[in-house]
């Protein structure tokens, strides 16, 4: 893996105003968590993890993800409920990862996971930014920005991209500290979009926020973020 993702987790946030609904997604971080542990203790591989699409006994793979998703966008193309397509988040994730590591020649399956780690830089849903307290968003952040911070495994990437929009600007943290990159910054606006672009003293890791990713998403943009990170790739 060669980029980390950062994002913000607005996944469920109605959904979890029900007490069963919260209940399920308890167990559902549970079990991602015990899945990266196995994944660890088992020095498992994405290569190692089977195919979820072609074989439905084959269990949910916090390493790998329903590996084996086509490549399309399941709003657009797939009926819902369907094993088929993916969400337009991972859809764009995908277009960047070939963008990158296959010149453009568009995937059928989604296999970002085997190039990007992607992680959330908070962990409490919100469909909107102002439906949480400021105080229990912030403990959130600094919480896992301290775990990023502790670890050497989150310093190693040679690419951050923090896909959370103007989200952290909101509340005055500064992540680029986390990560160690303050010598350069840059500011570069893509249409409608734009992105922030930090480096660290060596020039050897890159720090790019820009705006959330998914349907929405520019073509323009796409192809900015890929001028920035291929450098870093080499």
């Amino acid at each position: 893996m060669r980029i980390i993702i950062l994002y913000n987790y607005n996944k469920l946030a109605r959904v979890l105003e029900n007490t069963e609904m919260r209940k399920a997604e308890s167990k559902i971080v549970t079990e991602n968590l015990n899945g990266w542990k196995t994944s660890l203790a088992h020095d498992i591989y994405p290569s190692g993890v089977g195919n979820w699409f072609l074989d439905q006994r084959v269990p949910y793979s916090s390493l790998y993800p329903y590996k084996g998703q086509k490549n399309h966008s399941l709003k657009s193309i797939y009926p819902e409920g369907t094993r088929e397509g993916t969400t337009s988040v991972w859809y764009c994730y995908q277009k960047l990862s070939d963008l990158l590591f296959r010149e453009g020649e568009k995937s059928e399956e989604i296999n970002f996971h085997e190039h990007f780690f992607v992680t959330a830089l908070n962990q409490l849903p919100s469909a909107y930014y102002c439906d949480r307290q400021e105080r229990a968003r912030m403990f959130s952040v600094n919480k896992r920005l301290k775990m990023f911070a502790a670890h050497a495994f989150f310093r190693q990437f040679p690419v951050v991209l923090m896909v959370t929009g103007k989200y952290p600007d909101g509340m005055k943290i500064e992540i680029e500290d986390t990560f160690q990159v303050g010598l350069g910054r840059d500011e570069i606006e893509a249409g409608r979009d734009s992105m922030t672009i930090c480096y660290n003293t060596d020039l050897r890791q890159l720090f790019i926020h820009t705006r959330q990713m998914g349907i929405n998403s520019s073509d323009k943009l796409l192809s900015l973020l890929v001028g920035q990170i291929k450098p870093y790739l080499r």
